[in-house]
């Protein structure tokens, strides 16, 4: 769990400002008003990979809320995989 953590950190660095704080408030099980709020201020370019990485974060961590409202956002939950190819959706699946 340690080493998912400090890859999904060093992926989440490496992206804009505004996608690393997405990513941190879903890890942090952030209210949907509140991932509403932080999706705004990213580009839509960017915003399938924001929402697949905050989603695999708000499922890593169990928080239903975060992610039921990543999903109504368009969060895909095969988007993004961690380095042994497990999906939020494979995450969620073996219990989060």
């Amino acid at each position: 769990m340690a080493r998912i953590l400090f890859l999904a950190a060093i992926a989440s660095a490496a992206a804009p400002a505004g996608e690393q704080e997405l990513i941190a408030a879903a890890r942090d099980g952030a209210s949907g008003e509140r991932l509403s709020a932080l999706l705004g201020s990213i580009s839509p370019a960017r915003r399938g990979p924001a929402l697949g990485a905050a989603l695999f974060e708000a499922s890593a961590e169990g928080h239903d809320a975060a992610v039921s409202a990543l999903l109504a956002h368009g969060a895909g939950p095969d988007a993004h995989r961690d380095e042994h190819g497990c999906s939020a959706l494979l995450r969620a699946a073996r219990g989060g």
